[in-house]
């Protein structure tokens, strides 16, 4: 599995709240560029493989390339044909498509985590919840499963006992504009969320039915933009090395001039440089128009064997909480000293100024990686970590 970001301090005093990037920029930055796209549409004179063709036009038309068309695509980097700068488009597709499939599979995990009342978006999905492993013991009495209820569970009898159920949530495509009505015909309007990226699917936590004067959380992710492929480099077969290639003068459908050594280069594919991960960094964010405090509860590695335990304390068996003050519009990471708070699951919730409350996942777990593995361990495939957002309205 993935190797560990770093050890989370138990002690709360060390927790520290830094501005985060722009969160809706950084997820825009992870598309596609003009550039590639103009680099993508002129491969297809020197593409002569009909089935990486469709793929293309499916990128290029900002569609989900199937895993046949993927493998086309891949076998192209390997296309004398295409130059460097074109190969290294083509592994930014590569790379753009495999961010997209991950975030699907996120969001279609963490419905059927919590509710499964939803369909999930084509493609990966439909993860099963099993518990087998250190990482996936649960600790929620039971929430957190699947629940006959579903998506109606979280709007009818919310309230058991002195609990609060959150229902599926509800899917927000990608795409989805103002003006929209969601499954269920629920209303839910973008444009007040500070940091929503529509290029990306996420799932609308709506008010919890049964308490006065409670907001809504919007959840998303964010990829690490730490692939190979967004840095373009090239893989030196007499070195076995990756390095930083040179400039290339464009030149389509002319084979790549070798290196010193006689050897083509050759972009990598950059899904070939992913790992599994088992947790993911937490990014807050306040679209709120008043002060919040935000308390979390996070599962996360510890200790020289890694196992997963609760900081600062296990929910039920004691009342620490690490907790965050977020302005009007402040989106912030989360850090234990100097490393990012980072987990498989957590409990959060959040009091307002006005005595607003936000409880969708104060007694049940929000899952950082709802993903699971044949073995059942919740995992994802990705080349770096990536940042789950919360965002509380």
């Amino acid at each position: 599995m993935n190797p560990n970001p770093g050890q989370i301090s138990r002690d709360p005093n060390k927790l520290l709240a830094k501005p985060a990037p722009n969160t809706k920029g950084a997820a825009k930055f992870l598309s596609l560029s003009s550039s590639d796209n103009q680099k993508l549409i002129n491969a297809k004179n020197s593409i002569k493989d009909p089935i990486a063709l469709n793929g293309l036009n499916d990128v290029l038309a900002g569609k989900k390339a199937s895993p046949n068309e993927i493998a086309h695509m891949q076998s192209q980097l390997n296309n004398p044909n295409l130059s460097t700068g074109t190969k290294s488009a083509l592994a930014s597709a590569l790379q753009n498509q495999s961010d997209i499939r991950r975030q699907d599979n996120f969001v279609n995990s963490l419905s059927q985590l919590n509710g499964g009342g939803n369909k999930p978006f084509p493609g990966p999905g439909n993860i099963p919840n099993n518990n087998n492993n250190n990482n996936n013991n649960n600790n929620n009495g039971g929430f957190g499963q699947n629940f006959a209820g579903g998506f109606a569970g979280g709007f009818l009898g919310a309230v058991v006992g002195n609990l609060v159920f959150p229902g599926s949530g509800v899917l927000v495509p990608p795409g989805y504009g103002p003006g929209g009505i969601l499954p269920g015909q629920v209303l839910f309007d973008p444009n007040g969320y500070t940091g929503y990226f529509d290029n990306g699917p996420a799932i609308y936590y709506p008010p919890t039915a049964g308490l006065d004067n409670s907001g809504s959380v919007l959840v998303q992710t964010i990829p690490c933009g730490c692939s190979s492929s967004y840095s373009s480099p090239i893989f030196d077969a007499n070195l076995g090395t990756t390095i930083v290639p040179n400039p290339v003068i464009e030149n389509p459908g002319v084979p790549v001039n070798p290196d010193e050594g006689g050897i083509p280069a050759v972009v990598i594919d950059p899904t070939s440089q992913e790992t599994m991960l088992t947790t993911r960094y937490l990014r807050l964010i306040n679209s709120s128009e008043e002060k919040v405090t935000v308390s979390i509860v996070l599962r996360t590695p510890s200790g020289d064997d890694g196992a997963f335990v609760w900081l600062p304390d296990e929910p039920g068996k004691g009342d620490g909480a690490f907790t965050v003050e977020l302005l009007p519009g402040e989106e912030k990471d989360v850090f234990s000293g100097e490393t990012p708070l980072h987990g498989s699951r957590a409990r959060i919730w959040a009091t307002g100024e006005s005595g607003k409350t936000w409880r969708q996942f104060e007694n049940a777990d929000f899952w950082l990686v709802p993903e699971t593995v044949e073995d059942g361990t919740h995992a994802y495939a990705a080349p770096g970590v990536e940042t789950a957002v919360y965002n509380l309205r």
